[in-house]
Order: C-alpha cells, then structure tokens, then sequence
C-alpha cells in the first residue's frame, strides 16, 4: 500500500509538470517592466453555475521602458473583459493565456495601478493539488466546498496576475471574497471584516501585509467552523486560527493540539515563526495540503502519517501528522524563503522534508529521526537531477524531497557540529527573511557559513541524477579507495566503518590507500547518502 501511495503521488507529480509547460514562465521584457507592489482581489464565487466574477487591481512600479508593454497572464477559459487606467480603457492584446496593454504617459519609477475585470470558469484540478486547478466538491452534509491549488499551474489558472515566482507583491495582498450566506469564505493573512453583499450574499475581507508568493494566494469556501487558540512565540502572541468543517469540529479540535508544540519546535530550530503579522492558519481543504502561506491547505482527515501511512516504511512516519509538519514547515522554507524560479525547488522541498526530521529529534528523538530520514530513501529513483532547467517551470520530480533532506543531513554531518548547524539555519532564515532567492544564492550560503568546500557536492547531487559510489579494493595491507561515478573532481568526505570503528576518509577520484592489515569489516556510516562498491 506504501509504494502504490508514493506511486500516485509521482504520476501527479508528473501530470502538474506536463501542465505547468503550458505555462510561460520566462521573465521577458513585458514581465520585468514592472514590479508588482500590491494585489487586491475582489472576486464573486458564482456557487451555483461554478463561475468567479471578478476585479483585480495590480498596484505596481515602472522599471525601466515606458513604452513597453505589460503582461497581464490569465488562463483560459477564464477571460479579462476590460483593463482600466484610472477611467481609461485599454487596448488589450490577447496571446492565448496572456494579455499585453500598454499605460500612456507613464514614468520609469513611477508608481500605477490596473483594474482587471474578468470572468468564467476556471479549469478544475483533475487530482490537486498535484494538477493545479480549481476543486468543486460537496462535503458530506451536502454544503459547498471549493478551494484551488495551483503551484505547478501557476496562480493565472484563477485570477489575472503577474504569474511568475520571482515577483513577490511586497506589499501583500487584500482579498474580498463574496460568496453566499451561510458559508465562509477564507484567505491568507487576517481576518478584517465580513460585510452584507447583494443577493443575500456576504463579503469576507482578509488582509495580508507581508510578501506573498503568487502561487499562495488563495480561497477556501466551506461550511466552517472557527476554532481559535493563540501562541507565546519569539515574538509575542500571535493568533492561531483552525477553519475546519462542521462535521469535524470535535475531531479537529482535539487533533490540532499539537499545533503550538509544532511550532516552538520550529522556532528553535528555524527562528521566529515569519508571518507573525499575519497569523497561522490551517483550513480543512478538499485535497491532501498545500503550503498557503498563512492559511495551510489541511486533507490528512485528522490522522498520524501520511493519509495514515508511514511514507520511510519504519513505523516512525505514524509517530506525527505528515501534512501538518512538512506544510507549516514550508512557512519557514518555501514561504518566507522564496525560490525565483521552479527549477530550484529542491530549496523549498529538501529544507522542508527536513523540518519533518527536526520535529522527530525534537520530539521523539534523534535515533528515530535519523531512521525515518534513512527510511525515505526508498521513496528516491535517482532518474533525473533534483535542480530543474531554468526558465521552463520545471522543478524536477518528487526526488528533490527525499533526497533534498538527505543532501541537508550529510552537510549536518560534514560540519560535525549539531549546534553550529542549528545556528547556520537560523541565520539562514534570517539573511533571508521575506526575500526571494536563487539555488547560487543558498550553496553560496551554505559554503560560507559552514566552512566547507561544497562545490563539487552540489554539483554532484544537485545537477547529477546518480549517488557517488565510494570504491573500495582491498589489499593485504588495507585498501585503496576513491568516488567514481560522479561529477569530475568530486571530494565529499565520508564517514565510514572499518571493523565497526568511526573514521572519517577524505577521497577524491584519484585512487588513495590507507593502510590496515587487519580491516576485516568496512561499510560507510548510513548518514551519508551515497553507494558503496567493495571488491
């Protein structure tokens, strides 16, 4: 059952891939010519005919030339109707799933905003949130429940936008979402108001002021009820807020216990929790969890593991609810910490699979922590690198989380220092803190901040889809040994056993001896990811 749930989970993986190639995610000329400040979202969710209705206003700067264009991406079948410059109207030019106008008597620096109206039915996620789209459901009382997931889609698959990961509105977003009485409709950030609407409608408002991914912005309408709590971080209190359905209010209430533990586990891992002005949320979803920020997608239905399975296949993957940790895990990497293209997804997704072995140790121990990390091993296949190409919305496959927390424990080992470690990632998320950065930028980092020479084995794991072999020959005397099948001039350091004994050996690709007569037994520490060739 284990292996035919990861099997789903990479033909969907798979299946958001191919979809996100639709998408046009090189940041060209009418893309960089403005920088994107602020998004306020007014959209009606039509329940009954399955449409969005909507104004989007795009406040922004002028970069660079003011008779270029701008790109505006929506995604059909959705459709933009008119664009307004103030009162003006203007002239649209439609390219498939992108729109270009151009602004009159702009100045570079100077500040604008749009109003996009549009309307329709967005494309319906066929399996979210692994293909992006919009999710239509009932829950089992019969009430409305829709949501959307879009990061492989991008956010252009529901609302007009600027859909490219490297700009980030940082002055947040506003989102008024009008739905109709009787049911609640949830965004990111705060909760500011709830106003009567025609048509017996309501209009919910919430607020977000930090930088927001475009592919975070989101909606959950639902029967829901509020569960509230609040939680003594590093810095002050801070509202907890659990949406969860009605039907699953007590279930939920006990199960979301654990949630202010999670996160002083976090804190002392990671740093102050980074959305401290916009609150933390977990909402009920109708598909498995995705990383909102400040609003998480929650679909492990109240369960420890994985849908209730262990994903390393020790036992230890049940101790804890895997939803819950690796997407608050993300608020930290992937949220606050923000990749500018997909291709550098092993950040969002290697440092987050690794929060799920920091809330183990923290909890349960390291011994299990490294047995769970080691267990997720198996979930690898090593077919293609973990760092995708640049400017294709790729962002590999499902490796990159596995083996991304695997690449993360070794540079822990390597720096044989816990502590200093600790402090490395807290500091990580400190320099970068609400900033959206580059795969150079986080080795570049790392190398400095550990001290290592960490260039080949980047190379090696991030743009080399096989494990380095360690080559070992005995001899008489000992053995000799070396790396082979790797990237040329690899020089990972590697703790091994001999005879059951720790040592650390230093190889290269040049063949070195090391001397022992009496090395009888010889393995390499399970820590290290890599392949081991005895002859």
């Amino acid at each position: 059952m284990k292996r035919i749930i990861y099997t789903l989970l990479f033909f969907f993986a798979s299946i958001s891939y191919a979809q996100a190639q639709t998408r046009d995610c090189f940041n060209n000329k009418s893309r960089e010519n403005f920088n994107v400040l602020h998004y306020d979202l007014a959209i009606t969710f039509d329940t009954l005919n399955s449409t969005l209705n909507g104004i989007v206003k795009i406040k922004a700067d002028l970069v660079n030339d003011p008779e270029a264009e701008f790109q505006i991406d929506l995604q059909e079948p959705l459709q933009i109707s008119k664009v307004l410059y103030g009162n003006v109207a203007l002239a649209l030019k439609k390219q498939k799933d992108k729109y270009l106008v151009k602004v009159p008597g702009l100045k570079t620096g100077e500040t604008f905003v749009l109003e996009v109206h549009y309307s329709g039915q967005p494309k319906a996620a066929v399996k979210a949130p692994w293909d992006g789209g919009m999710v239509r459901t009932k829950d089992r009382r019969g009430k409305v429940w829709w949501a959307v997931a879009c990061q492989g889609a991008g956010a252009s698959i529901w609302f007009p936008c600027k859909d490219i990961n490297a700009d980030e509105p940082e002055m947040g977003v506003d989102l008024h979402y009008t739905v109709p009485a009787g049911l609640t409709a949830v965004g990111n950030g705060r909760f500011f108001s709830v106003n009567n609407a025609p048509d017996n409608q309501n209009t919910w408002h919430w607020k977000v002021v930090s930088p927001i991914n475009i592919y975070d912005i989101t909606f959950y309408v639902g029967n829901y009820l509020r569960i509230q709590e609040t939680f003594n971080g590093i810095n002050g209190k801070m509202d907890l807020d659990y949406f969860v359905l009605n039907e699953n209010f007590q279930l939920a209430k006990q199960h979301l216990k654990s949630v202010p533990q999670m996160l002083t586990v976090f804190e002392d891992w990671m740093g102050a929790y980074p959305f401290h002005n916009d609150g933390f949320k977990i909402v009920e979803a109708p598909y498995l969890g995705m990383e909102h920020q400040s609003a998480i997608a929650y679909g492990n239905n109240y369960q420890m593991g994985y849908l209730g399975s262990d994903r390393s296949q020790t036992g230890i993957g049940n101790l804890f609810d895997f939803i819950l940790v690796h997407e608050t895990g993300h608020e930290w990497f992937g949220n606050s910490i923000s990749i500018a293209d997909p291709a550098y997804f092993w950040i969002n997704e290697g440092f987050t699979s690794y929060t799920e072995i920091m809330y183990i140790e923290s909890v349960f121990g390291k011994e299990k922590a490294i047995a769970y990390l080691i267990g997720t091993r198996n979930l690898v296949q090593n077919k293609v690198p973990m760092q995708g190409a640049l400017g294709q919305c790729q962002n590999s496959n499902t490796d990159c989380y596995p083996k991304g927390a695997n690449l993360v424990h070794m540079i822990r080992k390597l720096m044989k220092d816990d502590n200093a470690f600790k402090v490395m990632v807290r500091k990580m998320n400190n320099e970068f803190y609400h900033k959206v950065i580059t795969g150079p930028d986080m080795e570049a980092f790392i190398r400095k901040e550990s001290g290592l020479d960490l260039e080949k084995v980047f190379d090696q794991y991030l743009r080399h889809k096989e494990l380095p072999a360690l080559k070992i020959k005995r001899s008489k005397k000992g053995f000799s040994y070396r790396w082979e099948k790797c990237v040329p001039g690899f020089n990972m350091p590697v703790l091994v056993l001999i005879n059951g004994e720790e040592k650390w050996l230093y190889p290269t690709t040049k063949e070195q001896n090391y001397v022992q007569a009496d090395a009888a037994s010889f393995s390499v520490q399970e820590e290290f990811y890599c392949t081991l060739s005895l002859e």
